[in-house]
C-alpha cells in the first residue's frame, strides 16, 4: 500500500514540474511569432491527465456517441422474432428514453420508432421522435393510473417530417396518431374510410391503418394509426402567417371544443349561433345551444381570433336570418353584416359556405349518427389570403367517431335534428345547428339528396363496407388481439351502418 501512495505522490511531482516547465516553454512559443503554437505543457498534461484518470473512472470525451435508447439490434431482433409468428398487420414498436412511462398530455417522452411486420419500403428503424398521451375522455382526462392500467391514445412527432404505412400517398409529416380502438374496433376506421369515399379530394379526411402497438416490448393493443388533424400542406393546406404578422387575411383552422377549459393554452371564441331557436325536420322546436370553438392554427396578433370569432358569428346569424325570416345579409372584409342584393337563403349560403363540403361532412354525420358533431372534434376551416384556395367556409376533417353508430338505425334523423330531450339532459345539447338549420331548407336537402343518390349509383358505401369486412375476415387472428369478442362487435356494427344505409336510401335516393 506504501508503495502504490509513493508511486502517485512521484507522478504528482512529476506533473507540477513538467507543467512549470510547460509554462515556460509556452510562453516563449507565444512570444515566438514563427512559433507552431503548440506547447509541452498541452502535450504532457493531457497524457498524464488520462494515466492518472485510467486509475479511476475515465472522463466523458466530447463528441462520445450518446447511450442508445433502444436495445442492442440482436437483443431486439429475438423479441421481434417472438412477434412474427401470429402477426400479419404491421408492428409499431417504440422504445423511451430510459423506458420512461407514457402517461402525460403534455410532456413529450423522447423515443425511438420501428415499424416491421410491413412492406420493406415502409419500415422504420430508431427513427427519433416524441411521444405523448392524446385525448381527453379516451385518454381518461390525463389521470395517470387509468392510463397506466388501460393505456391510451398517443401522439407521435418525428424530429424530421416522415411518411407512415405509405398513409395519404406517402405523405411526409412530424405528427402522427394512434388511436386506441374500442369494444366496437372498427368505430373510426369504417368512418374514416366512407370520410374518404364521401369527400374524395375535395376536403381532408386522414387516412389510417390498423397496427399492433408496442412501448418498451410491452403490448399496448391493436390501434389504428391516423394522420394528426393540423394546418400543413398535405392535410388542411391553408396559408399561415409569417412571425409577428398582424393581418387578418391569414388562414383560419377551427374546431367545435367542448375541451377548451382544460387547455389553458387554448385561443378560443364562443358562437352563439345567432341566439336563435327553430323547429328541426323532426318537428322539434328548441334554441341553439352556445360552443366553444378553438383555433387549431398559428396566431401572431390579438386581432385574428377577433377577426374570426365576429366572423364566424356574422357568418351563421346572415345564414339564420336568410332561412328563418327571409332577411337576407352577407359579409364584408372585416366579418361585418351588411345588406345585400340576394334573394334566396340558397343565395347567402352559396356565396358564404364551401356548400359541397357541408353536404358531404353532413352525409357522413348522418350515416354514422354521431352523438358529439356539435360539441367536440368537428372542424372548419377558411382562408382569407390571396393565395387562398378555400375562401368560403369549409367543413373538413371528420374525426373521434366512438360516440356513434347508438340508437335505432332507422325512421330517425340524428345530425341533421335536435338530439333527444333524454340526451340533452344527461350529456347537454350537442346537436349541430348548421345541420339543423340547413335541413330545413329544400334546397339543402335536394343537394342531399343529389349526393346521396351519385354514392349509390356507384356503390360507394357498400364498397366501403365490404372492404372493411374482408380486411376483417384477412386478419381475424390479428384483430383478436384487441379483445375476444372484438369481430362480434364490429360485425354487429357493420350491420347498423348497412341497415340505416338502407334507409337513408328510401329518404334520399332519387328514382
Amino acid at each position: 500500500m506504501k508503495k502504490r501512495l509513493l508511486q502517485l505522490l512521484s507522478l504528482v511531482m512529476v506533473l507540477v514540474c513538467l507543467t512549470a516547465c510547460g509554462k515556460e516553454t509556452g510562453s516563449a512559443g507565444n512570444a515566438d511569432a514563427s512559433g507552431s503554437g503548440e506547447t509541452l505543457s498541452g502535450t504532457v498534461t493531457d497524457a498524464t491527465t488520462d494515466s492518472l484518470l485510467a486509475e479511476n473512472e475515465p472522463a466523458p470525451t466530447p463528441g462520445t456517441t450518446p447511450t442508445p435508447i433502444a436495445p442492442p439490434s440482436e437483443e431486439k431482433q429475438a423479441f421481434y422474432d417472438s412477434l412474427l409468428a401470429d402477426r400479419d398487420i404491421p408492428i409499431i414498436s417504440i422504445y423511451t428514453k430510459d423506458r420512461a412511462e407514457v402517461l402525460s398530455l403534455e410532456e413529450y417522452v423522447d423515443c425511438v420508432v420501428d415499424v416491421i411486420n410491413c412492406d420493406e419500403a415502409f419500415a422504420l428503424n430508431e427513427v427519433p421522435a416524441g411521444i405523448r398521451v392524446r385525448g381527453n375522455s379516451s385518454a381518461y382526462y390525463g389521470d395517470v393510473e387509468k392510463i397506466r392500467e388501460f393505456k391510451a391514445p398517443y401522439r407521435i412527432k418525428f424530429e424530421e417530417k416522415q411518411s407512415m404505412l405509405g398513409l395519404n400517398d406517402g405523405a411526409e409529416c412530424k405528427s402522427w396518431v394512434l388511436l386506441k380502438t374500442d369494444h366496437h374496433l372498427i368505430a373510426n376506421d369504417i368512418a374514416l374510410r366512407m370520410g374518404r369515399a364521401i369527400l374524395g379530394d375535395h376536403a381532408y379526411c386522414s387516412d389510417s391503418t390498423f397496427v399492433h402497438v408496442f412501448i418498451n416490448e410491452e403490448f399496448h393493443g391493436v390501434y389504428l394509426l391516423c394522420e394528426q388533424n393540423q394546418v400543413n400542406e398535405n392535410r388542411v393546406d391553408i396559408t399561415e402567417p409569417e412571425e409577428d404578422y398582424r393581418g387578418t387575411d391569414i388562414g383560419y383552422y377551427m374546431e367545435i371544443d367542448n375541451y377548451v377549459w382544460n387547455e389553458p393554452d387554448s385561443i378560443y371564441f364562443t358562437h352563439t349561433y345567432a341566439d336563435g331557436s327553430i323547429t328541426d325536420i323532426e318537428g322539434v322546436t328548441r334554441s341553439f345551444a352556445p360552443a366553444e370553438y378553438s383555433l387549431k392554427n398559428d396566431v401572431t396578433d390579438d386581432a385574428q381570433p377577433e377577426f374570426i370569432g365576429r366572423y364566424m358569428n356574422n357568418l351563421f346569424t346572415a345564414l339564420y336570418e336568410a332561412c328563418v325570416n327571409d332577411t337576407y345579409f352577407t359579409l364584408d372584409e372585416n366579418g361585418e353584416l351588411i345588406p345585400s342584393d340576394y334573394t334566396s337563403s340558397y343565395e347567402v349560403a352559396d356565396a358564404l359556405l364551401d356548400l359541397e363540403s357541408v353536404v358531404n361532412m353532413y352525409i357522413l354525420h348522418e350515416i354514422v349518427h354521431s352523438y358529439d358533431c356539435g360539441e367536440g372534434s368537428f372542424y372548419m376551416c377558411i382562408d382569407f389570403s390571396p393565395e387562398s384556395q378555400c375562401k368560403k367556409l369549409q367543413f373538413t376533417s371528420p374525426w373521434d367517431f366512438n360516440w356513434a353508430y347508438e340508437g335505432e338505425p332507422t325512421d330517425q334523423y340524428y345530425a341533421g335534428a335536435f338530439c333527444s330531450q333524454e340526451f340533452m339532459e344527461s350529456a347537454g345539447d350537442r346537436s349541430n345547428p348548421w345541420f339543423v338549420l340547413l335541413m330545413t331548407e329544400d334546397w339543402f336537402v335536394d343537394m342531399v339528396s343529389e349526393k346521396w343518390t351519385a354514392l349509390h349509383n356507384a356503390g360507394a358505401i357498400e364498397a366501403c363496407l365490404a372492404a372493411e369486412e374482408e380486411y376483417l375476415l384477412t386478419y381475424e387472428q390479428d384483430m383478436l388481439y384487441a379483445q375476444e369478442d372484438a369481430l362480434v362487435y364490429a360485425s354487429a356494427l357493420l350491420d347498423w351502418v348497412r341497415t340505416r344505409v338502407v334507409w337513408l336510401d328510401e329518404e334520399w335516393v332519387i328514382e
